[in-house]
């Protein structure tokens, strides 16, 4: 678990706690404010070997030319959440190190970015515009509501190899 996350969730358990047991102070208040800063910033973890990806379907075979994103059931991820990731990447103009056999997430609120290189020999960059893409792509082919259960976009890394990015609950592993 990243620091970041451990803090959000002690934080929470304290906010909960304190709003139990006593009125708002200058202290829960500069405690609230904490928390929002966290939860308003992304959050980084890989890469990570593939052997530690949790199971879920990645797609259907003979699905590498769709433009269109599988979408996953379930309503779990703030869309807002999901567009700020999609467009949070697709702005800050960087490329990302994803190792043969590797994953690499990017978190925002409670929506979860995974990258995932599936090529057990061939590692690849894949560059934030990609990866906002994805995000994005699957935020318009599968949120119509406030609340939406994710999905997968194929993308590609800068030596072409095709990437899956998925997007999931925050509180999901890759």
């Amino acid at each position: 678990m990243s620091i970041k996350k451990l803090a959000l969730a002690l934080l929470s358990a304290a906010l909960t706690s304190q709003a139990l047991a006593a009125p708002a102070t200058a202290e829960t208040a500069a405690q609230e404010e904490l928390m929002a800063k966290i939860a308003s910033e992304m959050i980084v973890e890989g890469p990570f070997p593939i052997s530690s990806l949790a199971t879920r379907d990645v797609g259907e075979e003979g699905s590498a030319l769709a433009k269109r994103a599988n979408c996953y059931n379930g309503g779990s991820i703030n869309t807002d959440d999901i567009q700020n990731l999609g467009s949070s990447k697709q702005s800050s103009g960087g490329n990302n190190y994803v190792p043969a056999a590797s994953w690499v997430s990017y978190t925002w609120g409670s929506a979860k970015a995974c990258v995932l290189n599936n090529y057990l020999f061939d590692n690849t960059h894949v560059s934030d515009w990609e990866i906002g893409w994805g995000v994005l792509a699957v935020r318009n082919d599968c949120c119509f509501t406030p609340y939406c259960g994710g999905g997968l976009q194929q993308g590609h890394g800068d030596s072409g190899l095709a990437v899956n990015i998925v997007v999931r609950s925050a509180g999901e592993s890759c």
